[in-house]
């Protein structure tokens, strides 16, 4: 077990949860009832750490720049509290699965259940769900969780081309989402989610491959749909909404290319982007993204193609993102010499080719 420099204590910055698990239970000297005690003591000082930086976080001034960095401290101080979270609820599931018979240990801050199928995973931030604001829906918790986590994680790692350690953090990932939340949930944006690190980027789950994800349209009409990629946003990024961008991934992100589509709304106008990642070509990036939406979907706009590289650029050139991606410098449009609409820096058409 690593241990800290400066303090003695053991490093956990640097040891996975089932490590933490297996060095408090087994070779820390502890009795079951005191290693107990000390988890859910970390757990509970990790939830309240997290209520405490969600109540800080920055109102609006008279300043935008003032008003943007401080957001963005707060963010990242935010994404570290879920972690340190997430991560003891991972030490607490590792118990759960090393010892099944024993009654999953409840959070004393909001009774979230445990996480499943979440051991092999890189805990990399989680949506943040305040302390006083309980998750509704059903409770399904003990040995079927398990088993139903384990049994997905194990068949997405038979099926799943992604190869390496990938494997396990996308499939995990992939069990550990709540694939059919409340309207209530869904509204609240805190349902569980998956988390998992491709390529250096922290990606939330939404909806994984084969799940079905439903909604309302503007007209009041209900639709649903099967996922043909698993969905979710890049953490740390912020879109032309002021939300993070979305991003579906092939079935080996590992390989391919980045293909960013400037989706549309209805008029023409630009919506926001929609990036595929890990894609061999710009058809195979379109028809994967049309075959998430419903049949007539008219949302798809110019689809660019850069390599991971340039997309790692682009990311990190700004905090957020207001103009359609074709529009940045040094990018080529894959559908350039189709006639596209041009827009101004809010996404308004100024001029028709």
């Amino acid at each position: 077990m690593p241990i800290h420099e400066d303090t003695g204590e053991p490093d956990y910055a640097r040891a996975t949860p089932e490590r933490t698990r297996e060095y408090l239970y087994n070779e820390a000297g502890l009795e079951a009832d005191e290693a107990d005690a000390y988890v859910e003591n970390n757990a509970r000082n990790a939830q309240k750490e997290l209520g405490k930086v969600k109540r800080m976080k920055p109102k609006m001034g008279t300043s935008l720049v003032q008003f943007r960095a401080e957001k963005a401290a707060w963010q990242q101080r935010m994404d570290e509290a879920q972690r340190n979270v997430d991560y003891w609820e991972g030490v607490k599931n590792a118990r759960q699965q090393a010892a099944p018979g024993m009654a999953p240990a409840q959070n004393a801050t909001h009774g979230a259940e445990p996480v499943a199928g979440g051991t092999e995973m890189q805990n990399v931030g989680q949506d943040t769900v305040a302390p006083s604001a309980p998750v509704s829906g059903n409770a399904v918790t003990g040995e079927a969780v398990q088993d139903a986590a384990m049994e997905k994680r194990d068949s997405l790692r038979r099926n799943s081309p992604v190869t390496g350690e990938q494997v396990g953090a996308l499939a995990a990932a992939e069990a550990e989402t709540n694939t059919e939340p409340t309207d209530a949930q869904k509204e609240a944006g805190n349902y569980k989610k998956g988390h998992v690190r491709i390529d250096g980027y922290d990606i939330t789950i939404e909806n994984p491959k084969g799940s079905v994800r439903r909604g309302t349209d503007a007209d009041g009409k209900q639709w649903s749909v099967t996922m043909n990629n698993t969905y979710g946003y890049i953490r740390g990024t912020e879109g032309v909404d002021g939300d993070h961008i979305d991003i579906f991934l092939s079935d080996d992100p590992s390989n391919g290319n980045v293909f960013v589509i400037d989706q549309v709304k209805a008029d023409g106008t630009f919506d926001e982007h929609k990036v595929m990642y890990g894609f061999a070509s710009a058809e195979e990036a379109r028809d994967n993204y049309l075959a998430n939406y419903s049949e007539g979907w008219t949302g798809l706009g110019t689809i660019s193609e850069v390599t991971k590289d340039e997309f790692k650029k682009w990311i990190g050139s700004s905090h957020r993102k207001t103009k359609p991606f074709a529009d940045y410098k040094n990018v080529k449009s894959i559908t350039e010499d189709v006639d596209q609409p041009k827009y101004d820096e809010h996404g308004n058409i100024i001029e028709q080719n």
